[in-house]
């Protein structure tokens, strides 16, 4: 395992983690740095660099707006992209980001300090999916309390560069394990199937999308993910030569049907 992808696994380990009390910005991220009660998400990278055993590749910054600057010159590392304004220079990122890549946002404007930091987890055509420290779903995105898994668009990053890290490079693509285990690899790969957003959340249009695309119409389109929508996706599953008992159970077989199916459709 790339150091890379050993850090991922760390930041990952930590979604849905929250600041307490809420507003504080005490968390144990800054608590371990030393420097606790002030906005972490640097310090969130830090610790999950620190971690997965990869701390001289994050520098102790606290400074979400100059962290990513330290990383390049202090670490070996590389700038992917400088601080630009361009949407085509942005844009242009997307051919080259890679899982590990240390981003910053501006939700502003492009000519305003960078005010966010978080890791390229993955790249799906327009956008990235990207795991931050005092983050939120629907509050503030650059001091939210939060880490959070983030779907963001390149048009609100505005650097990103990447730490020299060991053991090669994550693989940026490749087939499910075929283990009958309905996890979150599987989960956003049925969604990258699907066409909706890879979030590894398997929520009503993540089933909706589901039940259209196994032949369900009408009415039997509603978001619930029952014995019904199970029996059709197997019959769907069992049409495309991935044979499974046809009993409205969502077990083991099924799963493992469902993985070897979607390594056969979705190939990148």
């Amino acid at each position: 395992m790339s150091d890379a992808e050993k850090v991922l696994k760390v930041a990952a380990s930590q979604i849905g983690y929250c600041e307490s009390p809420k507003n504080s910005n005490r968390t144990k991220y800054g608590k371990e740095f030393g420097m606790n009660g002030v906005a972490w998400c640097a310090e969130f990278l830090w610790w999950c660099f620190k971690h997965a055993n990869a701390g001289s590749l994050f520098p102790h910054n606290a400074n979400a707006a100059h962290a990513q600057d330290e990383v390049v010159s202090k670490c070996g590392g590389k700038w992917v992209m400088k601080k630009n304004k361009s949407r085509a220079t942005r844009q242009a990122y997307l051919s080259k980001a890679k899982p590990g890549d240390i981003v910053c946002f501006d939700f502003g404007r492009m000519d305003a300090y960078r005010s966010h930091i978080g890791i390229v987890e993955s790249v799906s055509g327009q956008y990235l999916t990207v795991i931050e420290g005092n983050t939120s779903k629907s509050g503030s995105q650059s001091n939210g309390g939060m880490v959070v898994r983030q779907r963001r668009l390149y048009s609100s990053v505005c650097s990103a560069a990447r730490p020299k890290y060991s053991g090669g490079e994550p693989e940026p693509f490749r087939p499910l394990d075929e283990d009958g285990i309905f996890g979150y690899e599987t989960k956003c790969r049925l969604q990258r199937w699907l066409g909706v957003d890879e979030d590894g959340i398997i929520g009503k249009k993540t089933v909706k999308a589901l039940q259209k695309k196994i032949g369900l119409t009408g009415k039997a389109v509603d978001g619930s993910w029952g014995e019904k929508t199970t029996r059709k996706l197997q019959e769907y599953l069992t049409r495309e030569g991935f044979p499974v008992t046809v009993d409205g159970a969502f077990g083991k077989a099924s799963i493992t049907a469902l993985q070897q199916y979607l390594n056969k459709v979705v190939t990148k």
